[in-house]
């Protein structure tokens, strides 16, 4: 019996044409975490926009994005680190910086938590989406 994977790791150069993967790979997750359709897409949506928006803080001494999607039994983690200009891929300090790139209120309406975190010259950006139980399972 094989087990079933809980962690995606991609890494990629600031290509657009690899956001398709990132999308598949997120969606793919969160389909075995146990998200409906619409959860999964919004995820894979919000990860394909933060994605986006990262690829200019890439520096041509760290041009690598790292994504790593993980399954939990409560949630899943979409985080992205990059080794360039230090500043987050998403949520309130991005879209208060000058406007830079498109993340803020669309990609935080599509998950329930974004965190940053900055350490030993890495950025981290993480999108949590929790798993809410069926209304039918809570009765």
């Amino acid at each position: 019996m094989t087990a079933e994977a809980r962690q995606i790791h991609l890494r990629l150069g600031s290509d657009e044409r690899l956001l398709g993967a990132v999308s598949i790979a997120v969606a793919w997750i969160a389909g075995r975490a146990g998200f409906e359709s619409a959860a999964q897409a919004d995820l894979a949506a919000a990860a394909e926009e933060a994605c986006r928006d990262t690829f200019p803080l890439l520096s041509t001494n760290a041009p690598l994005l790292d994504v790593d999607a993980e399954r939990f039994a409560d949630r899943v983690e979409v985080t992205l680190e990059h080794h360039g200009v230090m500043r987050p891929s998403a949520g309130l300090e991005s879209f208060f910086a000058g406007g830079q790139g498109s993340s803020g209120l669309s990609l935080l309406a599509r998950v329930d938590r974004v965190q940053y975190n900055s350490e030993s010259g890495a950025s981290k950006t993480t999108l949590i989406k929790y798993l809410r139980p069926l209304v039918s399972e809570m009765l």
